[in-house]
């Protein structure tokens, strides 16, 4: 997309959003989601993404949110981003 946006003489800017979450928390919710019939994960697996995530942070225009903390504070939080985002333009 970025190839196109450029053909077309403009720019796609991105804003990742990051939420972080404390591991068990994260566990906790995965177990609630399975036990209401959501898909698990297994420890293995979720053991590995904790380990191996790297944040995008040093690569793209980045906002990081608190996953378990108020919602009305992590939509400020990516609206100040997306605004920032903006004046760049």
């Amino acid at each position: 997309m970025q190839a196109y946006a450029e053909e077309q003489g403009t720019t796609l800017p991105v804003l990742v959003v990051e939420a972080e979450v404390d591991k068990d928390v994260a566990k906790a919710r995965i177990a609630e989601r399975a036990k209401a019939g959501g898909h698990d994960v297994p420890d293995e697996a979720f053991d590995r993404f904790i380990n191996d995530y790297v944040s995008f942070a040093d690569k793209f225009n980045t906002v990081i949110v608190d996953g378990g903390g108020d919602v009305v504070a992590s939509v400020a939080t990516v609206v100040a981003g997306l605004e920032k985002l903006a004046e760049k333009k």
